[in-house]
């Protein structure tokens, strides 16, 4: 299983299940057929992202982009040659540059 698929379906299912809801309420309530929600509750890779963010709406489920990311100087050293955006911010914070 995908981790951040995994980690998606562990936080529908404690959310889910702290209000109290059935996956048939959830799914009615979210516009989705109950086995998309059986699908999203697996981890399964095969969900679409209209889908998830409607399972999310309902469960009142924040969508946080970033993430952190650790940066590792190569062998000799050096940084990587072209960083992105979350490598030059996780090398800020780490103090690499």
């Amino acid at each position: 299983m995908n981790p951040l698929a995994e980690k998606i379906a562990h936080k529908v299912i404690q959310r889910r299940v702290f209000l109290k809801l059935s996956q048939r309420d959830l799914a009615k309530r979210a516009g989705i057929a109950r086995g998309t929600l059986r699908s999203i509750e697996a981890g399964s890779g095969r969900v679409t992202i209209a889908n998830l963010l409607a399972v999310f709406e309902v469960l009142d489920i924040g969508l946080d982009l970033r993430q952190e990311h650790k940066v590792e100087r190569a062998p000799d050293g050096s940084l990587p040659m072209r960083p992105n955006v979350y490598q030059l911010m996780a090398m800020r914070k780490q103090g690499l540059i």
